[in-house]
This record gives structure tokens, C-alpha cells and sequence, in this order.
């Protein structure tokens, strides 16, 4: 669905309590506008933060590591941000991947 699409705003969610976060850094390295959240309270205001600078009208990318409710984070981003439709993408080693739109 986002084959060779970098350029899109990402947040990598990380729970600290997840000693995997390397798994997936690779990935997650190679997209132009990408933030790490460690270990926030996910709420509108905090992705509202993280995106404010970001232009979302093509939508978001959304890595949600072990431990934490996925599609819950993944529904605030879609939220927050005003955007209609949540995808599931993949399952890495160690994270859930989403495309918020």
C-alpha cells in the first residue's frame, strides 16, 4: 500500500518496557519526516504536538511497539489529527505498522 512512499510523517511509538525497539529501527530510519515517541501518554494534544509542523494530508505513519494497545494509539493519531481511516499494514519483529488517512 505505501511501497517506496518515505516522505510521509511517522511516529514510531515506543514502550521503554520492550527491549526489541531495534528490531524495526532500519525501516523506520529510512523515512524522511519520522519522530519516536518513548513511552507518552497518548492523547490528542500529544500527537496534535508531534504532527503540528508535519503536512498530514496524505496521511501518517504509525509503528506501535510490543506491550501497548496498537489500534487504540493508532484511532487517537486518526483523531487527533482529523483524518477518516485506519489501516493495518504489518506486523514486524517487534511492532505493528499503520497508515492513518
Amino acid at each position: 500500500m505505501l511501497e517506496g512512499e518515505y516522505n510521509l510523517p511517522t511516529v514510531y511509538c515506543y514502550n521503554t518496557g520492550c527491549d526489541r525497539f531495534l528490531d524495526d529501527i532500519y525501516l523506520f530510519s529510512l523515512l524522511d519526516e519520522s519522530y519516536i515517541a518513548k513511552d507518552p501518554v497518548y492523547t490528542l494534544r500529544t500527537f496534535r504536538g508531534i504532527f503540528a509542523s508535519k503536512d498530514t494530508s496524505s496521511g501518517v505513519v504509525v509503528f506501535v511497539n510490543n506491550g501497548q494497545d496498537e489500534w487504540m494509539i493508532a484511532d487517537t493519531v486518526k483523531n487527533a489529527l482529523g483524518l477518516k481511516d485506519v489501516f493495518y499494514l504489518e506486523r514486524l519483529n517487534a511492532c505493528s505498522v499503520f497508515y492513518v488517512k
